[in-house]
């Protein structure tokens, strides 16, 4: 027997009515993120990226000391010459497919929330599958924390391959106008939030799994 039916009925009311509220709103959530996602999609029909610009005068002492230090300014291109629109049209791909992954996972996130607070208003709410979806969740939040800003600056450095624009000179090499390139990715380009979500998420499958180990041996015993 669950335990809500300990409860008395008009709190057990209450309860379900909560449940099935946060239920609606996560769906409601969903279907907001999904019209974000399509209104981000098409701004990337205008395709934009922030490059790092290293002027000549940036070359001094020469790069092949080893106490020489390189600094860039930012520099914000909001039309890529097409040099290369096949170069171009892969790094719209992958900064699509970097948008794409995080809201996918938000809007599964949400459904998942919504199907979480609909089995946990029924008796017996606890099941395998729900422990599956709920990690399944956390997995995907922490790709798409480590996956996600790779692909966003290999578009970038895509975009200016692609470019035709003047790259990094070799040690000794002249770039008398200066040259450009995409910030390179690290480590500490993860999302940090993500993780932490993810992580929170998974916890919540941990707990969600050791509910229906309890449930099931609790089952017949009240």
């Amino acid at each position: 027997m669950s335990p809500q039916h300990h409860l008395p009925r008009p709190a057990r009311l209450v309860g379900k009515g909560s449940l099935l509220t946060v239920a609606g709103a996560a769906l409601i959530a969903a279907t907001f993120t999904v019209l974000l996602w399509i209104l981000q999609l098409e701004t990337l029909q205008q395709y934009t990226v922030d490059l790092d610009y290293a002027a000549p005068d940036s070359l001094t002492p020469p790069l092949t000391s080893p106490q020489s230090e390189l600094t860039y300014s930012t520099v914000t291109m909001r039309s890529i010459p097409l040099a290369d629109p096949a170069g171009i049209s892969q790094a719209r791909l992958l900064e699509t497919v970097a948008l794409s992954s995080r809201y996918a996972v938000a809007v599964l996130g949400f459904l998942v929330a919504a199907v979480v607070c609909w089995r946990l208003s029924r008796p017996n709410p606890f099941a395998r599958w729900l422990t599956i979806a709920v990690g399944l969740v956390s997995l995907l939040l922490g790709a798409v924390a480590v996956v996600g800003p790779w692909l966003l600056r290999r578009a970038h450095a895509l975009a200016v391959q692609a470019s035709g624009l003047p790259g990094p000179p070799q040690p000794g090499e002249a770039r008398p106008n200066g040259w450009v390139t995409a910030y390179a990715w690290t480590l500490g380009d993860t999302d940090v939030t993500l993780l932490v979500l993810a992580v929170v998420v998974g916890l919540g499958a941990v707990a969600l799994r050791r509910a229906a180990q309890l449930q099931t041996d609790t089952t017949g015993l009240i």
